[in-house]
């Protein structure tokens, strides 16, 4: 079943979904994502990336959208990664890099 996106939302998410192409397919990066947490009365902004290793390359991404609807993602390679501060700029940041691949944690400090 294929599901037909808003032109306003899909534009939203092409926004936030970069292509990688491997030499097995492609990685779906999206990101980053805003996620206001309210911690002891103070909110704080992360930003969350997750990707995914598709065997599929393509530009279209309602396509890929569309995929995961209908994908067994628990066996596939996913990760995402938690970022507290700016990490593309700061001396320091927080990482949480989850990966249900191997069911670990990390916490990094950078």
């Amino acid at each position: 079943m294929q599901t037909t996106y808003d032109s306003k939302v899909l534009s939203i998410l092409e926004d936030k979904i970069q292509l990688i192409e491997t030499d097995k397919g492609a990685i779906y990066l999206v990101g980053p994502i805003r996620l206001p947490v309210n911690l002891d009365r103070e909110t704080v902004v992360f930003q969350w990336y997750c990707w995914l290793n598709c065997d599929e390359v393509t530009t279209k991404y309602e396509r890929i959208i569309n995929k995961l609807a209908s994908t067994n993602l628990a066996e596939l390679q996913q990760s995402s990664v938690l970022v507290f501060g700016d990490f593309a700029n700061a001396e320091e940041a927080v990482i949480r890099m989850h990966s249900i691949c191997h069911l670990l944690v990390y916490d990094f400090w950078i």
